[in-house]
C-alpha cells in the first residue's frame, strides 16, 4: 500500500511539474486595501493628493543655458582641444574651475565620436536641459 501511494504521488507530481500546458495557479496580485499612491508616514491612508509642482529639478539650472554664441564658442573650444597635445590640454584644463573642468571633460567624452553637426545638436539639446552652461561661459571668456 505504501509503494502504491508513492507511485501515485510520483505520477501526480510528474504530471503537475512536467506538463507543458500547465498554468500557474497562484492568486492574482491584488491591491492592498487602504494603500494609496502616497501612503506612508507623511500621508494618511487614502490621501490621493497630487504631488506638488515645484518646478525644481536638481539637474536643471536654467540660469546657465547656453546662448547661440556660447554654443559656437563651445564647439570652437572642442575643435581646438582636439588639436592640442597632452601638455597643452593640461594647461587648458588648469585654467578651468573644478566644476567647469568636470562639465567640459564630460562634454568631450560625450561627443568625441560625433560629427560636428551631431556635436552642435547634442550641445544645443543638453543646453535646453541646463547642462554645459558653465562650459559655454568659459569658452566665451576664453575666446574674448
Amino acid at each position: 500500500m505504501n509503494a502504491l501511494g508513492m507511485l501515485i504521488l510520483a505520477f501526480l507530481l510528474r504530471k503537475k511539474y512536467l506538463d507543458v500546458d500547465h498554468k500557474p495557479q497562484g492568486r492574482p496580485l491584488q491591491k492592498m486595501p487602504g494603500r494609496s499612491r502616497l501612503s506612508g508616514p507623511h500621508f494618511p491612508s487614502g490621501d490621493n493628493r497630487p504631488l506638488a509642482k515645484t518646478g525644481y529639478s536638481g539637474y536643471r539650472d536654467l540660469g546657465n543655458t547656453l546662448s547661440e554664441e556660447g554654443i559656437q564658442a563651445s564647439l570652437k573650444l572642442l575643435a581646438h582641444y582636439q588639436t592640442l597635445n597632452e601638455s597643452q590640454r593640461k594647461v587648458l584644463e588648469d585654467k578651468m574651475a573644478p566644476p567647469v573642468k568636470a562639465q567640459y571633460l564630460h562634454l568631450v567624452n560625450s561627443v568625441w565620436q560625433m560629427t560636428p553637426f551631431q556635436q552642435e545638436e547634442y550641445i544645443r539639446q543638453q543646453s535646453k536641459n541646463g547642462l554645459y552652461g558653465q562650459v559655454g561661459i568659459f569658452a566665451l571668456r576664453y575666446y574674448s
